[in-house]
This record gives structure tokens, C-alpha cells and sequence, in this order.
């Protein structure tokens, strides 16, 4: 829903300065969201405090997290003969979506197991975890800098430097 309202949100700015060359806008005709009805209404409620209209659709799924149907927002649900046309693609879009969560929350996991690593180094907390990072790439790249290169990031300290390098000469 955060995304919902930082893309409108874009939109209404843009629409409000008047811009000559508007990237948020025009607003899209219909908005897929990968839930049901609470989803479904949720980002209406969002697209109303902007005075917008702009139809919005839930992509339902079965148990087996398959396309069902689609919920609209007075709670209908149309399953798939109502818009065979349309199956392959809408169903395409919901594995695409799905793919999409599972692969952020992996790497969102993944980037926040690398740092948890690096802020249990002495000296090193959140900020020099994310500098490091972002500075080396992945974990093992930090692991194989020297204490010279890890100087070269902004903020970090030679004794931070060495603290890193004893930490990962230890294990």
C-alpha cells in the first residue's frame, strides 16, 4: 500500500507544480492489487484521499496459490470464465508478482543477516555496515579487504579497519 501511495503521491505532486514533463503521470486506468478484499479496499481508500478515480481489482488466489479470480471492490469475485480473454495474462501478472515478493523479502533477509554480521564487530554498527556494503558488494568482499581498502570507505577508522580483519581472521 506504501507504494500505492508514494506512486499517487508523485502523481498529485506533479499535477500540482505543473510540470512540463510529468513521469508519474497519467495515472494508470486500473490498479491490480495481489490480495483480496481488505487489499482491494485499502488502496481504494488510498486512491480516494488523493480525489483520484481509478478502478481497482484484487488478484485472488486458490490454495495452492494459483490465480482463482479477481475480487473487485464491492466484494464480487469473478473467477476466471468471466475473463478467459484475459487468464493468461492476469495470471502471468500474479506469478510475476509473486516471484517479485519472494526475491525482495529473500534479499531483504539476506542483506539484513550480512549486516547483523558486520554490526558484531566492535565499532561497527548500522550506518558503516550499510557504507561497507554498499562500498564492497557482499560480505565476502569485506572479508577479503584489506585493512587499506577498508580505510578507503568513508567513516571507517583504522581501528574499525582492524577490528574487521580480526573478526574474520577468527573464523
Amino acid at each position: 500500500m506504501t507504494m500505492v501511495f508514494r506512486r499517487l503521491n508523485r502523481a498529485f505532486e506533479e499535477m500540482q507544480s505543473g510540470t512540463r514533463t510529468p513521469i508519474f503521470l497519467p495515472l494508470p486506468d486500473l490498479i491490480l492489487v495481489d490480495g483480496g478484499e481488505t487489499h482491494v479496499n485499502t488502496v481504494l481508500s488510498v486512491i480516494g484521499s488523493f480525489g483520484f478515480d481509478i478502478a481497482v481489482a484484487g488478484l485472488v488466489k486458490d490454495s495452492k496459490h494459483r490465480l482463482r479470480g479477481l475480487i473487485l471492490p464491492d466484494g464480487r469475485e469473478l473467477n476466471q470464465d468471466s475473463f478467459k480473454y484475459a487468464r493468461k495474462p492476469l495470471n502471468d501478472i500474479s506469478e510475476e508478482v509473486h516471484r517479485f515478493a519472494i526475491e525482495y523479502h529473500r534479499l531483504s533477509r539476506s542483506k539484513r543477516m550480512l549486516k547483523s554480521e558486520l554490526e558484531s564487530i566492535e565499532g561497527i554498527g548500522p550506518k558503516k555496515a550499510s557504507l561497507l556494503m554498499e562500498s564492497f558488494g557482499t560480505l565476502d568482499s569485506v572479508r577479503q579487504a584489506s585493512v587499506e581498502e577498508l580505510t578507503k570507505v568513508e567513516g571507517i577508522s583504522t581501528k574499525n579497519a582492524e577490528s574487521i580483519r580480526e573478526h574474520f581472521s577468527e573464523q
